[in-house]
């Protein structure tokens, strides 16, 4: 890309989490994947969302509704709307507080996260063999652990769905045929009276 002005620079890939830890970042343009707005909470940054598939569209407008930042429809994006989104998130300091007081809710626990998790590790270490630490899918018969019950009644609503619609089906042509054929008897009566009354 030979156009590009000197602040900007390309790469085919970059560590997400050190670039949001810099400090200098102070908005954030992302599609709105769930680990990009981890990182971002966790990082306190703003951002400028532009979603284009499968969770990204209802994380950003959960993250908007939040005031985490701005949401852009990607088919209408222009440079103009860019530029105004970026400038509008950057120059509101309600973005960044919004993010830093959500981000506190979230990280205000008894332990943190990697502590919890030893401390789970090592509790099932001291207690081997704890039924209570079970998974429930292990107490499961053959017909439930393959959902056959759920499958079952899909299925039969599935038959009883299409036995109602043949029934309306074969109702509908009954009474099609049944008023078609008075039709074609008046009609050939009246014929029949037509010729009499000509004789």
């Amino acid at each position: 890309m030979a156009d590009l002005p000197t602040n900007v620079k390309v790469f085919p890939w970059v560590p997400q989490k050190d670039v949001l830890a810099d400090e200098n970042v102070k908005v954030f343009i992302t599609h709105g994947g769930a680990g990009s707005l981890q990182e971002t909470i966790c990082h306190e940054t703003p951002i400028v969302g532009i979603p284009l598939q499968g969770d990204q569209i209802n994380n950003m407008v959960e993250a908007s509704s939040k005031n985490l930042g701005v949401v852009l429809s990607w088919r209408e994006l222009t440079v103009e709307t860019l530029v105004a989104a970026v400038n509008k998130v950057e120059g509101d300091p309600a973005y960044k507080l919004a993010i830093s007081t959500l981000r506190n809710l979230i990280l205000d626990t008894p332990l943190h996260p990697r502590d919890s998790a030893v401390w789970w590790l090592e509790y099932l270490l001291r207690h081997p063999g704890n039924p209570g630490m079970e998974s429930p899918v292990h107490s499961l018969n053959w017909v439930q652990y393959y959902l056959l019950d759920v499958i079952f009644v899909l299925v039969a609503l599935l038959v009883l769905v299409l036995f109602l619609f043949n029934k309306l089906l074969v109702l509908t042509l009954y009474l099609f045929k049944k008023l078609a054929g008075k039709g074609i008897k008046q009609s050939s009566e009246k014929n029949k009276n037509s010729e009499k009354k000509r004789n």
